[in-house]
């Protein structure tokens, strides 16, 4: 008998029935397609704003969605976290946030984000001072509309309407004028320079609590001094603060200089305020001169920076001086070592700097420097701010691209070693803390021992003396340990990672310098010495050969045959600033001299090209900083001159080979006077350099490490470098 179905369709349910010899009725649910809706649909947001999106599953129980940005690609479409939190890129545009059903991939929902450009406000606070005469007020701007509360600060009336002492990115203390009257402070915002706000401060007659009296005084003479407050005379106590060095001064105020020449702190307190209180610098001696020693004259792009030092005689009195530039809102200067350092304004002129001696405020020096637009585009900030400013750190790259920035110090001339760690995410663009290194270090080197950990070496112990230990930073457990201890103390030396040999896999280290480090001790040597560190046991051998030449401040560089190029440096057993080169065989175990460059080098790169020679770039030779670069052959063993030189002298500088195949360099320092802040590239094809832009801030003993992940793949990450530290422009990109 022939079989009948029937299919009977009821709302939400489907009924079969079959017919076959008084068959029964077979039932079941209809499944419904699973759809994403995102919330809100659309958007409108500033550039890095943030809006939070919530996303809602039908037809399944899982409500987990994943998060993503579209357009997928090296374009900055912001970023979302796995909550649903979306943060706007820096420039606008239209994007679209889409949520994907974990429960199946297939289905997603999406909302439109349109990001425009945030319009930028500044002000300053408090509103309307009010100031004595000679007075000082701190004032506060704050901008709108942007990340970068950086403001440059300046007085439109000139220097007749006060000083301006910039004390952070956006904080300025104001001195009033001795003469009352109103007058005008303006800050102009950093981000965008046509945004700027003005507040008029009211200065009223007075001056507040202060000493007259003489500041230099001829040996063994008298003077009378007096207190003033808001200008009237005023019952004061007296006294000599610190070493008195055979002055006095009587209750009634009256100085008597000793025989000796030297400076003295006078304090004089109100007798009926003792909270007003204030000192005097008094210098003994007949006569103060002041001496600027660096370029009287120099010429340097905005990106720079010039180092000068001055000196005050006679021996004896302070030699502290005050700083002022002009006109208007002129550049700053900086404590650079035991120098000075003068930090242009972005906008090109002649400008002046003055230093006044604090020993005789009659005495003063001036320069005045004349600023040059820097060439090129200027760099980009990183997505991401480190937490601490390094300046003689060591950095190495993890094969999954990520950048470890290992110890260094916080500033240049603050020779105090960081024991701390970060990592760079190229992929995230963050940094996080890492772990803490064992023993604090700076100047030390670091290489990657496989995906995970990272060997730190050498380095300083103190001020003047180098470490003969290393570490091994364990980055998935955040944990350190100490090695064994190398064969010889290690300060400008070298490590590389060995590809060929029966010691392929390990990392030989290489040179340096052994014991004091080259400033102010006659007993400080070079050493030849190589060490090799297995990973596989964590462990520092001897290799039995040594390098022809003890080196330190050389470049260690692997060929592609698995040879390692040693070029130049500094051999401090003899004295000699080095122009010759060696090759490290890993096979034979040996050591052989290679060509002679055409000129010695210390502090100079050295970059493999593609083709397999080595790019050797400026550096220093004696006191005479290099412009110049030659290429190394490994075929013929010679060294050939380039065509062209970098349009600057420098050494400390940082290099990396682009993927274009070119090599980029990155600001050092020229003939002890220049901080650079500009970057140049050379073309292997045309062997000329020329400009490659800026960076934000001039760095010496910078670090630069091309990214290889992430959406800034190709472009170079430079962090650190000695000139201005400020921990808001530590980190760079190039464009």
């Amino acid at each position: 008998m022939k079989t009948l179905r029937l299919l009977l369709y009821v709302p939400g349910l489907a009924l079969a029935l079959a017919c076959s010899g008084g068959g029964g009725v077979n039932v079941g649910p209809t499944v419904y397609p699973i759809s994403v809706a995102v919330s809100p649909a659309s958007a409108n947001i500033t550039t890095a704003g943030n809006q939070a999106f919530t996303a809602s599953v039908a037809n399944s129980s899982n409500q987990v969605v994943t998060w993503s940005v579209d357009p997928i690609g090296p374009v900055n479409v912001g970023t979302i976290t796995t909550a649903g939190l979306y943060t706007a890129p820096p420039l606008a545009g239209t994007f679209t946030v889409r949520a994907t059903s974990a429960a199946d991939a297939t289905k997603s929902g999406t909302a439109s984000v349109v990001v425009t450009a945030a319009t930028i406000t500044v002000s300053i606070t408090p509103p309307a001072p009010t100031v004595p005469t000679n007075g000082a007020i701190a004032l506060s701007a704050s901008v709108s509309g942007t990340a970068n509360q950086a403001v440059t600060w300046d007085l439109p009336g000139g220097a007749s309407t006060g000083t301006l002492a910039v004390t952070g990115a956006s904080n300025v203390t104001y001195t009033a004028p001795a003469a009352a009257g109103s007058f005008q402070v303006r800050a102009t915002s950093a981000a965008d320079t046509s945004k700027s706000a003005l507040v008029t401060l009211t200065v009223t007659q007075g001056s507040g609590f202060r000493l007259s009296g003489p500041s230099r005084i001829a040996p063994s003479a008298s003077a009378p001094f007096t207190a003033l407050f808001n200008d009237a005379p005023v019952p004061a106590t007296w006294s000599i603060e610190g070493a008195a060095n055979g002055c006095s001064i009587s209750a009634a105020g009256f100085f008597t200089a000793g025989a000796t020449i030297t400076s003295v702190t006078v304090r004089g307190t109100d007798s009926a305020v003792p909270s007003r209180t204030t000192t005097v610098l008094v210098t003994v001696a007949s006569q103060v001169t002041m001496t600027l020693t660096g370029p009287t004259t120099p010429t340097l792009t905005n990106a720079d920076m010039v180092t000068f030092y001055w000196g005050v005689s006679p021996v004896g009195v302070t030699s502290a001086a005050n700083w002022t530039t002009g006109p208007g809102s002129a550049g700053t200067t900086i404590p650079v070592d035991y120098f000075r350092g003068y930090l242009p304004p972005t906008t090109p002129g002649v400008y002046t700097v003055t230093g006044t001696s604090q020993a005789d405020t009659s005495v003063s020096v001036t320069f005045q420097a004349t600023v040059t637009a820097a060439p090129g585009a200027a760099f980009l900030a990183s997505p991401g701010t480190p937490s601490t400013p390094r300046y003689l750190h060591a950095s190495a790259s993890l094969p999954d691209g990520r950048v470890v920035l290992i110890g260094g110090q916080q500033q240049r001339g603050l020779y105090s070693p960081l024991s701390s760690s970060e990592v760079f995410s190229p992929a995230t663009g963050t940094f996080t803390n890492g772990p803490d290194l064992v023993v604090p270090r700076f100047e030390a080197e670091a290489i990657a021992i496989d995906a995970n950990r990272v060997l730190v070496t050498g380095g300083y112990e103190e001020y003047d003396l180098a470490r003969n230990s290393g570490e091994i930073v364990t980055l998935g457990t955040a944990s350190v340990a100490a090695t064994n201890p190398m064969s010889a103390r290690r300060l400008g030396h070298q490590m590389v990672k060995l590809s060929t040999g029966a010691n392929a896999g390990k990392i030989a280290v290489l040179g340096g310098f052994n014991g004091p480090v080259p400033y102010g001790r006659p007993a400080w040597q070079s050493t030849a010495n190589v060490d090799l560190f297995d990973g596989a046991t964590n462990a520092f051998t001897p290799l039995p050969a040594s390098m022809k030449t003890p080196r330190g401040y050389f470049t260690a560089t692997p060929l592609l045959d698995g040879r390692i190029l040693l070029v130049g440096g500094y051999d401090a057993n003899s004295s000699s600033f080095l122009a010759s080169a060696e090759i490290f065989d890993p096979v034979a175990g040996s050591f052989a001299f290679t060509g002679t460059m055409s000129r010695s080098r210390t502090g100079h790169t050295a970059t493999r090209l593609a083709d397999g020679q080595v790019l050797i770039v400026g550096g220093s030779r004696d006191a005479v900083d290099g412009a110049t670069a030659e290429l190394y052959n490994p075929t013929t063993g010679l060294f050939e001159a380039v065509n062209g030189a970098m349009a600057v002298p420098r050494r400390f500088q940082a290099a990396a080979l682009l993927n274009d195949g070119r090599v980029a360099v990155f600001g050092g320092e020229s003939q002890d006077n220049w901080v650079r802040g500009t970057a140049e590239v050379f073309d292997p094809v045309t062997k000329i350099f020329s400009s490659f832009g800026h960076m934000a801030i001039p760095r010496s003993h910078p670090t630069a490490n091309l990214l290889s992940t992430g959406p800034n793949t190709g472009k170079v990450f430079i962090f650190g470098g000695g000139a201005e530290n400020k921990a808001a422009g530590a980190a760079e990109l190039t464009p």
